[in-house]
């Protein structure tokens, strides 16, 4: 299979074939390594070799007068029939066997993937090429490769491999046509195989650094007034303890008896609301349509995207936790009017977006994450969390707006740095020194720029050691 994945390729996102998660919202020229498609019946370029041998033939056996020259003539004469014959029973002979081992796990994970063609017929089948949708070497996004391939007689081809993908998001993997010739190859025809599997790959679930956690945590007394106050011996509810949990919430006697740690929620709610904008627009809308000024990796937006699903549920998870309401907007065509919302109210809660949230697709550049902000009609005990990869002044004005309706102390920006991803290095420097002057923009209107360190973010599946989540 690894022979198999340096043939030429074609981009295309894996699990949307033929669009591709890099020209979201825009057109591109097609790419000259894309295989072209095909039709179902077609004679090969050798069919005009093989009408000069006929045509040779013909004129040798009305000259010579040989029996051999006669069988050969009608040998040819016969031959395209029969390999007619051959490669429609070879068609109908040829199936393919999808498992479903792999269906789902986290990225980085280490996934089975089983393909197979078979072939039930007593023919060999030395000459096939097929059109397969499978990851590329980066493991970014599936290309289409042209493969060729030979079965033996009522046998198999195993493409079964091991496969690691670093970004999260909805995979669809799979075999698009099986193109069969005869054993001269003279002609040609096309089996439709349209066979995937769709894996899905979740993202890691991250707890945020305590630095990093002031901006749902320290908001004004007049707002967390409920938090501390004599509401807090109201216990609401007694769950299992989860990572992150405060010890100072875990109840003793019950965790005693039943043998695992137990924590108390309580009902500390006051119209304490955080709201949380992720922002899964392009920086570009393809390898060609650079930025104007930056050259990027061509895996920047899957990056980007990556770091923004982890921040956002990790600053979902603190919030909760932290007992403040809770609701996180984005960009989503698979919701209706485009915009997925989802509201909780407490850590059981906290699972509901993450699956949609993981599996959400990359939008246009030309969506604006601050216009999210008009569907909140609430402007009293809010706050606002901006979770981009895009620090441009136009995003650093949309957000500074809201420091006028929710005030600096209630608005941040959580902001992913695609710095790695440039490709050159000389253009760097001047990318820092643009995201400083945007920075400083923002800090001199109250918001605050943090840029979380995700390489340092802690597992959320592992106990933290103390301190309030």
């Amino acid at each position: 299979m690894s022979k198999l994945l340096k043939q030429p390729t074609d981009r295309v996102r894996i699990g949307r074939a033929p669009s591709d998660r890099a020209t979201v919202g825009k057109r591109t020229a097609r790419d000259p390594s894309v295989p072209k498609p095909r039709m179902a019946f077609a004679l090969t370029p050798r069919f005009l070799i093989f009408l000069v041998v006929f045509y040779a033939a013909r004129i040798f056996t009305q000259a010579l007068r040989s029996p051999l020259s006669a069988i050969f003539y009608v040998f040819l004469l016969l031959l395209p029939l029969l390999s007619l014959l051959y490669v429609l029973i070879c068609r109908f002979a040829i199936r393919i066997y999808l498992g479903d081992t792999a269906g789902s796990g986290r990225k980085g994970q280490e996934l089975d993937f089983d393909m197979r063609l078979i072939n039930d017929s007593p023919l060999l089948l030395p000459f096939l090429e097929a059109d397969l949708l499978v990851p590329d070497e980066k493991r970014v996004r599936c290309r289409t490769k042209r493969v060729r391939l030979m079965i033996l007689p009522r046998g198999h081809l195993d493409l079964a491999q091991k496969l690691v993908f670093p970004y999260r998001g909805e995979y669809c993997i799979g075999a698009k046509d099986l193109y069969v010739y005869d054993f001269f190859r003279i002609l040609r025809v096309r089996k439709r195989l349209d066979t995937y599997m769709t894996i899905t790959v979740l993202p890691r679930r991250l707890t945020l650094r305590e630095e990093h956690r002031f901006s749902t945590t320290n908001l004004d007394s007049e707002r967390v007034k409920n938090v501390k106050g004599a509401d807090r011996a109201e216990v609401s509810n007694i769950r299992t303890y989860v990572a992150g949990d405060s010890r100072k919430s875990i109840h003793w006697k019950l965790s005693t008896k039943s043998e695992e740690l137990m924590v108390k929620e309580y009902a500390h709610h006051a119209g304490n609301t955080v709201y949380i904008f992720a922002d899964l627009s392009c920086l570009q809308n393809g390898p060609e349509a650079m930025d104007a000024d930056w050259s990027f990796e061509d895996d920047v937006n899957e990056y980007l995207a990556d770091g923004v699903v982890e921040t956002a549920a990790a600053l979902c998870d603190c919030a909760l936790r932290s007992g403040h309401r809770l609701e996180i907007l984005w960009y989503d065509e698979r919701a209706v009017g485009g915009i997925h919302r989802f509201a909780m109210e407490d850590l059981s809660q906290g699972d509901r977006f993450f699956s949609p949230l993981s599996t959400a697709r990359l939008v246009g550049a030309d969506r604006d994450v601050t216009a999210l902000t008009r569907l909140i009609e609430e402007d009293q005990g809010v706050s606002y969390l901006f979770v981009t990869g895009r620090l441009d002044r136009a995003v650093a004005k949309g957000v500074a707006r809201m420091t006028a309706l929710a005030g600096g102390d209630s608005v941040a920006l959580y902001y992913v740095s695609p710095e790695s991803r440039i490709v050159h290095p000389e253009q760097r420097e001047r990318y820092r020194e643009e995201i400083r002057r945007n920075r400083r923009y923002l800090e001199n209107r109250g918001v605050a720029v943090v840029e979380p360190d995700l390489t340092a973010m802690t597992d959320g599946n592992a106990i933290e050691k103390g301190g309030n989540a």
